[in-house]
C-alpha cells in the first residue's frame, strides 16, 4: 500500500513540475507569482471501495425427510415459486403401507389395553399385565406419529418465495434422506445482499449499519443504496481479506444471483485531516510530501513536510504538518523554495 501511495504521489509531482518551465538557478529578486487555495481541516471518512457479487441472503435447500423413489417433480430450474407451493413428491406406496400397518397395530394395542383395564377392575389380571398393555399402547401410538410425520414430509413444499436455482433430482430417481432436491433463493426485495472482501485496515473502520452506495454493470449510471449487515470476524485464508455483507435495495429493478457490483462503503468512523489540492504537493515519498504555505501577511512562502494519510480524486488528506496554516500554494510552487517572496494572483 505504501509503495502504491509513493508511486502515485511521485507521478503527480512529476506531472505538475512538467507543466512549469525550469526554474532559474539564482534566487529571484522579484516575488514569484503563485495561486493559492484554502486548507480545510475537517472530520472525513475515507470511503472503502471494493467489488462483489449480488446474491440472495436467504437460500433454501429443500429435501425429503425419508428416502424413497421420486414420483413427481412439479417445477423446473429457473422457475419462480411461492411460499407453501408443492414442489415434489415421493412414491407413497411404501410410506402409505407403513402408516396403515402402524394404524392397525395401534388399534390392536388400544383394544388390548381396554381389555386389560377392564380385567384389572374385576381382578382378572395382574398390575404388571395392565402396565405392559399400557406401555404397548403408548409405543404403538408414538410409532404411528413418526410414520404420519414422515408421510407429511414425503412431499417438498417451498419455504420461501423465490427462484429455483438448482434442481438436483428427477422423477424415478432414488432420493436419500436429507439430500437437497431443490435449491431456492429468495427474491424478496429485503433479501438481496452483496458480499465484498476488504483489507484489514478498512475492516477496522467498518461498523454494522454503515451506509454504502452500489453500482452494477447491469444498470450503468444507477446507484443502489445499501447497508452493512454482517462483518466477518476472521479473514479468508486464501485471499487474506475480510468478508463484508451488505443488504442492497433493488428498488424497481430486477435482480438476479451473480450480478457484478462496485461498492463504496461510507464508514461512520472519521479521521481529522487537512484537505489540500493535489497541485500543492511537491517532492513526495512513501509517508510525506512538501507543501508551501503562505505567511500571514501573504508575502512569503514557507515549506512544510506533511504526513500523507490518503489520496482522493483531486485532493490529498494530510494528518499533520499543516497546523495553523490557512493557505497553500498550488500554481507556481515549482519556482519556490523556503522563505522566498511571492505574489498571489487572483
Amino acid at each position: 500500500m505504501k509503495k502504491k501511495l509513493l508511486l502515485k504521489l511521485m507521478a503527480m509531482v512529476l506531472l505538475l513540475q512538467a507543466c512549469h518551465h525550469k526554474p532559474i538557478a539564482d534566487k529571484p529578486t522579484q516575488p514569484i507569482a503563485v495561486r493559492t487555495q484554502q486548507v480545510e481541516f475537517k472530520e472525513y471518512a475515507v470511503p472503502v471501495i471494493s467489488s462483489g457479487i449480488v446474491s440472495s441472503g436467504i437460500e433454501a435447500r429443500l429435501s425429503f425427510k425419508t428416502g424413497g423413489v421420486i414420483s413427481r417433480m412439479y417445477v423446473k430450474e429457473g422457475e419462480m415459486v411461492h411460499k407453501g407451493q408443492l414442489l415434489a413428491m415421493l412414491n407413497m406406496t411404501e410410506v402409505d403401507a407403513q402408516v396403515t400397518q402402524l394404524q392397525s397395530a395401534y388399534k390392536k394395542a388400544k383394544r388390548d389395553f381396554l381389555r386389560a383395564d377392564n380385567l384389572l377392575k374385576d381382578s382378572g389380571t395382574t398390575k404388571e399385565q395392565w402396565e405392559n398393555a399400557s406401555t404397548e399402547l403408548q409405543m404403538s401410538g408414538e410409532s404411528l406419529k413418526i410414520a404420519s410425520f414422515n408421510k407429511q414430509y414425503s412431499a417438498i413444499y417451498s419455504t420461501v418465495s423465490g427462484r429455483v436455482i438448482s434442481k438436483l433430482g428427477n422423477e424415478g430417481e432414488m432420493a436419500a434422506p436429507g439430500t437437497p432436491v431443490y435449491i431456492i433463493n429468495s427474491t424478496n426485495e429485503e433479501d438481496w445482499v452483496i458480499r465484498v472482501g476488504v483489507a484489514d485496515k478498512d475492516w477496522a473502520r467498518i461498523r454494522l449499519r454503515d451506509k454504502a452506495a452500489v453500482t452494477l454493470d447491469a444498470y450503468p449510471g444507477q446507484i443502489f443504496p445499501a447497508t452493512v449487515s454482517n462483518i466477518a470476524q476472521a479473514s479468508d485464508q486464501g485471499s487474506g481479506t475480510f468478508a463484508i455483507e451488505l443488504k442492497i435495495n433493488p428498488g424497481s429493478q430486477k435482480f438476479a444471483n451473480g450480478l457484478i457490483g462496485k461498492v463504496q462503503i461510507l464508514p461512520t468512523i472519521t479521521d481529522k485531516v487537512y484537505l489540500i489540492p493535489v497541485a500543492a504537493i511537491h517532492e513526495a515519498d512513501a509517508k510525506s510530501a512538501n507543501v508551501f504555505s503562505v505567511s500571514l501577511n501573504r508575502k512569503m512562502a514557507t515549506i512544510h513536510k506533511v504526513q500523507v494519510a490518503y489520496i482522493l480524486k483531486d485532493m490529498v488528506a494530510a494528518r499533520s504538518g499543516l497546523e495553523n496554516v490557512q493557505e497553500v500554494v498550488t500554481d507556481g510552487g515549482a519556482y519556490l523554495s523556503d522563505k522566498l517572496p511571492l505574489a498571489i494572483q487572483h
